[in-house]
């Protein structure tokens, strides 16, 4: 279920229990009941749109419900806009939740926390010099790190060069260096998404796959560009279908075995 389309709390609640309930039995109206120290009735009650919870009520339901920190956020945004009486008030709390209906569909999220990288000025050249990035995706693969002569080939980049860069992967502990082997320390690093470089590094790496485009045969890319109308609902969803393709690309990946170094680009731009 996408939380974040939902326009009343109570509806959220009730799907969120069945969407649970469907992956643990244990999830239950009358456990909901339960954990946040109410009798079933009245929760019934409430959900069918007699009467409110309490603040104290609701952060128990938040905890029985397993909701990330963003979905909290959005449901007790959602909560109190519900509940408001004043039209003002209201107009302030929607422009909260569709706030955070846009950080919710970043495509960030789909990755753990822990792979994102804080900026420092020993990481600043990773993210502004695409060799670094592809490099570290060739050594995921056993035969660029048995022959680095093909990661030279590849790049069209000098032996001398390409040893340069992966002393610095070195220095930034992404790899290790074990005499003759390598063995990678870290799979996959990212930008926080508040970094001042994200701008750099994404206008860096499209260039350098538009050369390797402009290189390559028809055979060996795909590339579509596409201009279209639609209204911010339409937008939203098309996003929304975008964020759950990377999110079973990501699972296809992890899946797969490491043979080829890939570069997926893609842009929703807003241009009215």
């Amino acid at each position: 279920m996408n939380l974040f389309e939902y326009t009343s709390y109570r509806d959220l609640i009730k799907d969120k229990i069945v969407s649970l309930k469907q992956l643990n039995s244990k999830y239950t109206f009358d456990g909901l009941a339960i954990s946040m120290s109410i009798h079933k009735p009245y929760l019934s009650k409430v959900l069918n749109q007699k009467g409110n919870f309490t603040s104290d009520q609701l952060f128990k339901c938040c905890q029985y419900l397993k909701l990330t920190e963003i979905e909290r956020h959005y449901f007790l945004a959602l909560y109190e806009e519900n509940t408001s009486t004043l039209q003002e008030r209201k107009n302030v709390l929607n422009d909260t939740l569709e706030k955070i209906r846009r950080k919710a569909l970043k495509s960030s999220s789909i990755y753990n926390e822990e792979e994102s990288i804080a900026n420092s000025l020993q990481m600043t050249n990773y993210f502004i010099d695409p060799h670094y990035p592809l490099i570290h995706m060739f050594l995921l693969i056993k035969k660029y790190r048995d022959d680095l002569d093909l990661i030279s080939e590849k790049l069209n980049i000098s032996k001398e060069k390409l040893s340069e860069y992966i002393e610095n992967l070195h220095y930034l502990n992404i790899i290790e260096k074990r005499g003759r082997d390598i063995v990678v320390q870290k799979e996959f690093v990212r930008l926080p998404e508040n970094s001042h470089m994200i701008t750099a590094f994404r206008s860096l790496s499209k260039a350098k796959s538009l050369e390797k485009i402009n290189q390559t045969s028809t055979d060996n890319y795909l590339s579509m560009h596409v201009f279209f109308t639609a209204d911010e609902n339409g937008r939203n969803k098309i996003q929304k279908l975008f964020l759950e393709f990377l999110e079973e690309a990501k699972k296809i990946s992890d899946k797969s075995k490491t043979e080829d170094v890939l570069q997926l680009n893609f842009d929703l731009l807003k241009w009215t």
